[in-house]
């Protein structure tokens, strides 16, 4: 007999829950499955599509990363260039400049002797 002078009892109860909706998009293909009885196992497969999926994300990645250092590689060879080439042209430029600069000086020096040259022509010419 029970706490309370009953006798002992039990109970099961079997509940079942069906939800059978479906969503897909075009070209979706859905499936309905209603399992009844027990100790049944229904086992999903994506053939492989995830992982086939991260190798082919995993391959453009490496793609990319390739690709990337290729250009960085290439972009130093063409800055390399251009460094040297405005080089040339800084040391070409800083190369007329005193060309220039030498060939004043000559002016100046060759106009005050003219000028002088003239002053001294003029003192001759008054005298």
């Amino acid at each position: 007999m029970g706490l309370f002078g009953g006798g002992n009892s039990s109970s099961s109860q079997l509940t079942t829950n069906v939800d059978a909706r479906v969503v897909g998009g075009e070209q979706s293909i859905n499936t309905s499955l209603n399992v009844t009885g027990s100790n049944n196992a229904i086992t999903t497969t994506d053939h492989g599509a995830i992982q086939g999926a991260l190798s082919l994300a995993l391959a453009g990645v490496e793609d990319a990363n390739q690709t990337a250092s290729q250009v960085v590689a290439s972009q130093g060879h063409i800055l390399d260039g251009v460094l040297k080439l405005v080089g040339d042209q800084s040391s070409q430029h800083a190369a007329n400049l005193a060309k220039l600069k030498s060939g004043d000086s000559r002016l100046i020096v060759i106009a005050g002797f003219a000028v002088a040259g003239a002053a001294l022509l003029a003192l001759i010419k008054k005298g």
